[in-house]
């Protein structure tokens, strides 16, 4: 007699790379820690910025080939971070300045091959930090 024998499926393992970053630390009510970056091919978005009192941390942006999102700002009274831009092939975002009562962080400029997207300034009472 002949045993039959089940062809064995090779499962594939690969998967995207979604290298997020951490959420945001809790500050007082309100806090909203924004979206981690997606990381194409080991590209993460570092940690979302703190948020206080209503501050949301902002979106860390896309990493790609393998830039990085950078880090958003903290947010206090209720200053937002703002977004980090994104990074390609292998360009880093940056960071956001931190807003104050109630500046907002301001966006960081698209960083492409390789280019930075540089600081943006910290925003206080009520001053905005610009774009980068």
């Amino acid at each position: 007699m002949f045993k039959i024998l089940k062809p064995t499926l090779m499962d594939d393992h690969s998967e995207d790379s979604t290298g997020g970053g951490s959420s945001s630390n809790g500050g007082s009510s309100n806090n909203n820690s924004g979206n981690s970056g997606n990381g194409g091919m080991g590209g993460g978005g570092s940690t979302s910025g703190n948020g206080m009192n209503g501050g949301s941390g902002g979106n860390t942006g896309n990493g790609t080939n393998p830039g990085n999102g950078g880090n958003t700002g903290n947010g206090t009274n209720p200053g937002n971070g703002g977004n980090t831009g994104n990074g390609t092939n292998p360009g880093n975002g940056g960071n956001t300045g931190n807003g104050t009562n109630p500046g907002n962080g301001g966006n960081t400029g698209n960083g492409t091959n390789p280019g930075n997207g540089g600081n943006t300034g910290n925003g206080t009472n009520p001053g905005n930090g610009g774009n980068t």
